[in-house]
């Protein structure tokens, strides 16, 4: 199982939400951030950048969602831990284990170049979504990190709202830096 456990990336509801204190999470470096983002050093033990606006964070099941409040969108952070398994394996695995969803499409997986020179791989689906009221788009990333182990970022949205979403992972990925032994 790629997702861990008891997260939910129809909801993100991971338990207690809490709003982000932007003096004690920004970095110091947060003038690095592009326009309408920040770069957050989670309590975790890793550094990532979302938008602004997502200031809800909430843990679920080794898993961690950024959130804007009350809004639909939504990123969940992750460590895959599964021994020997490669980041092409984790996406095909989350796809299969996905395909039970009400109207599940797999849009396209397969391998992906990593900012960070390691592997990494791609998932990209939609599905019928309560929450969403219609279809939910959804892009999972599994990537090794500079710490050499692999972790998969997941960033879901109401359809219509979409092609900003890919830019979203895009930055989280990039920025993404697991400096303290995170999960």
């Amino acid at each position: 199982m790629t997702r861990s456990p008891g997260a939910d990336p129809e909801s993100g509801d991971g338990g207690d939400p809490a709003e982000i204190p932007s003096d004690a999470s920004e970095t110091a470096s947060s003038d690095a951030s592009p326009p309408g983002y920040v770069t957050q050093d989670d309590a975790e033990g890793f550094r990532i950048t979302v938008p602004e606006e997502w200031g809800e964070r909430s843990e679920e099941g080794g898993a961690v969602f950024y959130k804007p409040f009350g809004g639909a969108e939504l990123m969940q952070i992750f460590r895959v831990s599964e021994p020997g398994i490669t980041a092409l394996g984790a996406v095909t695995a989350a796809s299969e284990e996905l395909s039970g969803r009400p109207g599940f499409e797999e849009v396209r997986v397969g391998a992906v170049d990593s900012p960070s020179g390691g592997e990494a791989a791609e998932l990209v689906y939609a599905y019928d979504s309560d929450e969403s009221g219609g279809r939910r788009q959804v892009v999972e990333r599994v990537f090794t990190a500079s710490d050499g182990r692999l972790y998969a970022v997941l960033v879901g949205a109401p359809d219509s709202q979409w092609p900003r979403h890919e830019e979203i992972l895009e930055r989280a990925v990039t920025d993404f830096d697991p400096y303290d032994s995170p999960f």
